[in-house]
């Protein structure tokens, strides 16, 4: 039920406000125009009209796909735009409500091929360097980041192992660990892209199994002021 009343808010701020404002601003405008001899008050109406009833359509169209096919948006947002041809199956990562999740959770049908882009950030139209710098800069905080675990000398992702974690991902991404570990007892393959400094956290965590080319990506986003120890 609160899922449902959210998605009608969203329907309410991003589709039906914006049509409001449209009918608004074009009330002014018939006002103003009256005053001149000749004015086509009919015609300018029309168009009015047919304006608003434009944005509510696109706007309602747009605020359904993504509360209806939020992984659509997801991939597009924080992967890469358009989506690559080779990925097939393409659905939420998670079975909870995620029209609202700050970041990605999707899981997906894919080469290897692609996922090594995917992983070095050299897909065509490739989002998420662009996504991390926006979040980074958001807030007009100080923009470096403290502590990383990633691929070294790179900004990609860092192929994870059981025989060797990285400290900072223990102490500083618990999150990140915990999904890590697990993934990697069930004998998948794990990488791990993790970003922490006073402009907030980022966190991704990409699954691989080769037999079903199957990938599942977690990241999650906090825009929240965070210390240099990593904590709030």
């Amino acid at each position: 039920m609160i899922y449902l009343v959210a998605g009608l808010v969203m329907w309410l701020v991003r589709a039906l406000l914006p049509t409001v404002l449209v009918l608004l601003v074009g009330a002014v405008l018939l006002w103003l125009g009256r005053r001149a001899p000749g004015f086509p008050v009919r015609g300018v109406g029309a168009v009015i009209v047919v304006a608003a009833l434009a944005v509510l359509a696109w706007q309602t169209r747009t605020v359904r796909r993504e509360f209806t096919h939020p992984q659509i948006t997801m991939f597009r947002r924080h992967i890469a735009d358009p989506i690559p041809a080779s990925v097939r199956n393409l659905a939420p990562g998670s079975p909870a409500p995620l029209v609202f999740h700050s970041g990605a959770v999707v899981a997906f049908d894919a080469p290897e091929s692609m996922l090594r882009s995917l992983l070095d950030h050299s897909l065509p139209g490739s989002t998420a360097l662009a996504a991390l710098a926006e979040l980074k800069s958001r807030n007009g905080r100080d923009t470096t980041t403290v502590i990383r675990v990633g691929a070294v000398g790179a900004p990609g992702y860092l192929q994870l192992d059981s025989t060797a974690f990285p400290a900072d991902l223990l102490h500083t991404f618990p999150g990140a660990h915990s999904r890590a570990v697990e993934a990697l007892r069930r004998g998948l393959n794990v990488y791990v892209l993790a970003e922490v400094g006073d402009w907030g956290r980022f966190e991704s965590v990409v699954t691989y199994e080769p037999q079903r080319q199957r990938v599942h990506l977690r990241q999650y986003i906090v825009r929240a002021p965070i210390g240099p120890d990593g904590r709030r």
